[in-house]
């Protein structure tokens, strides 16, 4: 509990946008500890998802290493950022991405029949602890369609957590959603902090900086800590 498993260093990210460069990221340095709660806010366009995305090995820095469980992943190719993505980062976003086609279940299953190293047995334990978990055991059979906004959040992250990684990735997961929805979301994203999994959310919700444990702001390119208020 509280180990480090997320650092960033030096972090940079321009953009050219008519022949200027757009400075996204300055200089952002910051570790991320299990067993908490991070919401990290900033005015639209200050660059929170390119951020988020490039802590989630989505996109390429300019500059700058990041380090997942002490190993630096600034440079590894793609198929082992991949790697990296399915067994140690989980994702949530505003729009779930479940896939129409496939039940609660099959959802939740998706990101283990990519891990080799589990068995159909152990799959469908972890599906049937999960469906527990986010309080879904009767909803495994349903389809996206059938199922409501607060609801298909709730597969979404527990398909985010399939692979029991140690970094669960946010953007905006509540933003959809109306505000007891927001809160049934939140309190299970805490409940995992409590278990150990760092979370770090990108939000404008006020409800969300209440329930975080750490308030970061990007102002300016640079990622600081700031009141909950």
């Amino acid at each position: 509990m509280n180990n480090v498993v997320l650092k960033c260093q030096s972090l940079k990210k321009t953009y050219k946008k008519k022949n200027r460069k757009l400075v996204i990221l300055k200089d952002i340095n910051y570790e991320f500890k299990s067993g908490h709660v991070y919401a990290i806010v900033g005015k639209s366009g200050a660059g929170k998802t390119t951020l988020i995305n490039i802590l989630g090995l989505l996109k390429k820095q300019d500059s700058g290493k990041i380090f997942i469980l002490n190993n630096d992943v600034s440079k590894i190719n793609e198929n082992k950022a991949s790697e990296i993505r399915n067994k140690n980062i989980g994702f949530v976003f505003q729009s779930f991405y479940l896939d129409p086609l496939l039940t609660t279940e099959e959802n939740i299953k998706l990101p283990m029949l990519l891990n080799n190293s589990l068995d159909k047995i152990k799959i469908n334990e972890r599906v049937k602890k999960l469906l527990k978990e986010v309080e879904l055991e009767d909803r495994e059979t349903h389809f996206p369609k059938e199922l409501s906004g607060g609801e298909q959040q709730r597969v979404a992250i527990a398909r985010a957590l399939a692979n029991n990684p140690d970094i669960i990735l946010a953007d905006e997961p509540t933003g959809s959603l109306d505000p007891e929805n927001e809160e049934n979301i939140l309190n299970i994203l805490k409940s995992l902090a409590k278990k150990g999994k760092c979370i770090i959310i990108v939000t404008h919700s006020k409800t969300v900086r209440e329930y975080a444990d750490i308030v970061l702001e990007l102002k300016k390119g640079i990622l600081e800590e700031v009141s909950r208020d």
